[in-house]
């Protein structure tokens, strides 16, 4: 089976450099795509964004590539507390578009939960999210309306 692996390298004092993404083939795990090219700063490459709402805590990080827009995101879904024990749920995974329409979605198992603070502190804000800066500090910024998950990863 394949996968998605956002990683980098982390410093004594806390940052994290070097930010990579790749995605590996189905079967044998072959790298089949990374971002940025070597000599890029990941810094400036990946654009974080983060919002919370009744749908959930939605965090996405994304980038241009090739003509092509990448949004690798991970929605936290709370319990229902109309449904006795429900245990909430998430959605993961990357979205790929090309002029504001869908060209694949790659689902992912993992959401990076204890990371965020992380991935916040070593890319730039994407202050092209429907929240502006807001949606970077260190609290997430608070949506009042609802997400639509299939909406989510496509840049218009």
């Amino acid at each position: 089976m394949g996968y998605l692996d956002l990683n980098g390298i982390p410093h004594d004092d806390g940052t994290w450099s070097n930010l990579r993404f790749e995605r590996h083939a189905d079967g044998d795990g072959k790298l089949i795509y990374a971002f940025p090219p070597g000599g890029v700063d990941g810094k400036t490459a990946f654009l974080f964004s983060h919002s919370d709402g009744p749908d959930g805590y939605l965090v996405s990080i994304r980038w241009a590539d090739e003509s092509r827009d990448y949004v690798y995101y991970s929605l936290a879904i709370p319990p229902d507390p109309e449904v006795e024990d429900d245990a909430g749920g998430g959605a993961a995974g990357l979205a790929i578009g090309k002029d504001g329409k869908l060209i694949e979605r790659i689902g992912c198992d993992e959401r990076p939960s204890m990371f965020i603070s992380y991935m916040r502190e070593a890319m730039s804000c994407d202050t092209a999210n429907p929240y502006g800066e807001a949606a970077c500090g260190e609290d997430p910024h608070e949506r009042a309306e609802g997400l639509d998950p299939g909406a989510i990863g496509i840049v218009p």
